[in-house]
């Protein structure tokens, strides 16, 4: 695939508006990737409805609405749940980042763990969700967090850790991308995505 630039269609979902939802990443990422390939489920039912820990292998632990949140739901469990409405979204975690330019290349949303604006120093854990929304050889990835009230809002306005606080939408490099995604710190889950 050869590298070229490429913008996807992707509307931005916030997990805070209009329903607050402190720890609701991944159905507010899982919101933007399903409307880039043209499906629409209500932000509240992907929310209300996100498979939980204890009844679903790999849910989410602790509410989405905030109180004892202990980890994200699993890429495996998120796309079971991603193909109620998209029958083609797949688990390509493990996937290299070559990979996941080819996918956007061809016009597949990825949804990736990284680090949240909210981080915590020394916190490796990638807890949360986000969506690539666009490649340039030259820029890297666009990025679009929904760990933001509004697209509008500047870098440095939510959790004010400066190596992850990027604003909603953003570009990174492939370098520091690489970091996000990939470098294993300790025992953390790396390299976790799911294509639509």
């Amino acid at each position: 695939v050869p590298y070229e630039l490429r913008f996807l269609n992707v509307p931005y979902v916030s997990q805070f508006r209009p329903i607050m939802a402190p720890d609701g990443c991944a159905p507010a990422a899982l919101s933007m990737a399903l409307q880039a390939v043209g499906v629409n489920p209500s932000l509240s039912y992907l929310m209300n409805n996100l498979p939980m820990a204890g009844s679903v292998p790999g849910g989410q632990a602790g509410s989405i609405y905030g109180g004892g949140f202990q980890y994200v739901i699993t890429p495996a469990a998120l796309t079971v749940y991603a193909q109620n409405w998209d029958k083609n979204a797949r688990n390509i975690s493990g996937a290299s980042t070559t990979q996941i330019i080819a996918e956007v290349v061809t016009g597949h949303p990825v949804l990736y763990y990284g680090f949240s604006p909210y981080q915590k120093s020394g916190d490796y854990n990638r807890n949360h969700c986000h969506v690539i929304a666009g490649f340039d050889p030259n820029r890297g990835f666009e990025i679009m967090d929904p760990g933001y009230n509004t697209q509008f809002d500047r870098a440095g306005s939510a959790g004010g850790n400066s190596r992850f606080d990027h604003g909603p939408v953003y570009w990174i490099s492939l370098s520091s991308f690489e970091s996000e995604y990939a470098h294993q710190y300790g025992s953390e889950a790396v390299k976790r995505a799911i294509a639509f």
